[in-house]
C-alpha cells in the first residue's frame, strides 16, 4: 500500500505517512465506489388458461347437478302433493268382502243360509230358514238410554219385578233388552243391544212359527253384531233428544220361503 500524497510506501496501520507525513487515517476514510448490481429480471407467473376454464367447469357442473336435484324434488312433490289432492277428491273404496253388506257405515258380514235385504222399516232384513233378524242402527240414543227407557216403561204398567228382570237376556256375553210383540197367537221379539258408547243396535227377531225366542235363537244375531266393522266415520251425539226406535209386528213383511 502506498501513500496517496507521496507514494510512500505504508502497511496502514501508520497514523502519518513516513515521508510526507500526512494523515494515514484520512486517506482511509475516503468514501470507497459502490458497486452497482443488476439483478435479471423476475418473470411473471401468469395463472394458465386451461386451468381456469377447468375451474369455471367444474362450478358450471356442481351448478347443473343442483338445478336437476331441485327439478327432480320439484316434480316430486307436485306428484305427492297431485297423488293427495286426488285421494281428498276420491272417496277410498271399501274393503268389502264376498259375505259383507254395508249398512249406516258398518260392514256386516252375512253367515251362510241368509238372505240380505235392505228395508226402510228394518233397516237391513236376514232371512234364513227358520228364522229372520232386522238390523237397524239407532245413532242418537245408547243403550243406557234405551234401558231407562223401557225400565220406567214396565215400572208404570207391570208392578211386577219378575216381569222387569225378564225384560234382560244375555247371550255370549252380549246382554239384551227384549221386547216380545204379540199379535194374537203369533209374535215377533224386538231387542236392542250396545253397539258403541253413543250407538243402539235395534231390530225384530222373527222365528218361522212366530213362537217366543230362547237364548239359543239369538246366538247366530250375537255372532254377527260381534264382527260389525265399523267402515266410515260416523257423528256421535250422547243424550240426544230423539225417542228411541220402536216397531209394531205384520206377519205379511216377514214371509218364511
Amino acid at each position: 500500500m502506498q501513500c496517496k500524497n507521496c507514494g510512500t510506501p505504508i502497511t496502514g496501520r501508520e497514523i502519518k505517512c513516513p515521508g510526507c507525513g500526512m494523515s494515514i487515517q484520512n486517506q482511509l476514510r475516503k468514501k470507497q465506489p459502490i458497486q452497482e448490481y443488476t439483478y435479471p429480471p423476475v418473470a411473471q407467473i401468469t395463472p394458465s388458461k386451461k386451468k381456469d376454464k377447468r375451474a369455471i367447469g367444474y362450478i358450471l357442473f356442481i351448478i347443473g347437478i343442483i338445478f336437476i336435484i331441485i327439478a327432480i324434488f320439484l316434480q316430486y312433490s307436485h306428484l305427492v302433493n297431485k297423488e293427495k289432492d286426488k285421494k281428498k277428491k276420491e272417496p277410498e273404496k271399501e274393503e268389502v268382502i264376498d259375505n259383507g253388506y254395508i249398512y249406516e257405515g258398518y260392514q256386516f258380514i252375512i253367515p251362510d243360509g241368509f238372505k240380505v235385504t235392505k228395508s226402510d222399516k228394518y233397516g237391513i232384513v236376514l232371512s234364513g230358514k227358520d228364522i229372520i233378524y232386522t238390523i237397524d242402527i239407532d245413532q242418537n240414543n245408547s243403550y243406557t238410554i234405551y234401558k231407562n227407557d223401557f225400565e220406567n216403561y214396565y215400572k208404570e204398567l207391570v208392578k211386577d219385578p219378575d216381569k222387569l228382570n225378564n225384560l234382560y237376556l244375555t247371550v255370549l256375553d252380549r246382554e239384551y233388552i227384549i221386547d216380545p210383540i204379540i199379535e194374537g197367537e203369533e209374535q215377533a221379539t224386538m231387542y236392542a243391544t250396545m253397539n258403541e258408547k253413543y250407538n243402539t243396535f235395534t231390530g225384530l227377531v222373527v222365528k218361522k212359527d212366530y213362537s217366543k225366542i230362547e237364548p239359543i235363537n239369538l246366538e247366530v244375531l250375537t255372532n254377527i253384531l260381534k264382527n260389525v266393522k265399523l267402515k266410515e266415520s260416523i257423528k256421535e251425539e250422547e243424550d240426544n233428544s230423539t225417542a228411541i226406535k220402536m216397531y209394531a209386528f205384520k206377519k205379511e213383511d216377514f214371509i218364511f220361503e
